[in-house]
């Protein structure tokens, strides 16, 4: 609706009647001069699809969302992907119940400090691909909460994470169900390198991946991985 309106640096949303609205994929994306956005009377009940939403929205930094009713959202997407402004971002509301893809959501968010996705329920989620690559100012995330079950796609998804933090928590990943899992390629590549941490992953089950490469570049001796299948001929 006002993608790549770049120019745009105001907006009054409040007014609007979203009630019938069932997708808002790309709504705000590459709206690059917007630094606020207040959505607080949006009623997205019905909506399905938030997909890139703010995508490419770089100079935000204040987002109201705390009324979003996000029960029937199958498609996060690149919701917040190129969000590099945004400091804080509080999405304790989100129901995440149905969502089927995570991919990139929170890619390039490269200003957020702490992110709290410890209610994420992704019992349904297939794809995590680039899920919190490149959030460099990252110090922890707590992931224990995660049901990994049916995802077949983690390439990326700690790419760079916490790439500026000298102090570092990821909390919960050892004890993944990794078993649907296809791609793990750069998955933690140079994920916090500055920081003192191990991570111990020997006990994932990997027999479904064709891809681990790059898995843990650069940071290799904090992150034991999995005991690869070697039978198995790597994706190209």
């Amino acid at each position: 609706m006002f993608r790549q309106c770049i120019l745009l640096n105001t907006l009054d949303v409040s007014r609007f009647n979203t009630d019938n609205v069932t997708d808002m994929s790309g709504m705000f994306e590459s709206c690059g001069s917007l630094t606020s956005l207040n959505l607080y009377n949006f009623n997205t009940a019905k909506v399905t699809d938030m997909s890139c939403m703010f995508f490419g929205a770089s100079s935000l930094n204040k987002l109201n969302l705390s009324r979003f009713n996000t029960s029937l959202v199958t498609n996060m997407s690149q919701m917040f992907s190129g969000a590099s402004r945004l400091a804080s971002l509080n999405i304790s509301n989100f129901n995440t119940a149905n969502v089927k893809s995570m991919a990139e959501m929170f890619n390039n968010c490269s200003s957020l400090t702490i992110l709290d996705v410890s209610h994420f329920n992704t019992a349904q989620v297939t794809d995590m691909r680039y899920m919190f690559a490149g959030c460099i100012n990252l110090v922890e995330l707590n992931v224990s909460n995660f049901n990994t079950a049916v995802v077949t796609n983690m390439s990326h998804m700690f790419s760079s994470t916490g790439a500026n933090a000298s102090t570092w928590s990821l909390g919960g990943v050892s004890s993944w169900n990794t078993a649907l899992v296809t791609d793990m390629s750069n998955m933690f590549e140079m994920m916090a390198p500055n920081a003192e941490y191990t991570l111990e992953l020997s006990g994932w089950n990997v027999d479904r991946v064709t891809n681990y490469l790059n898995f843990n570049a650069g940071v290799d001796t904090k992150i034991t991985p999995p005991v690869w299948n070697t039978g198995v001929e790597l994706a190209a």
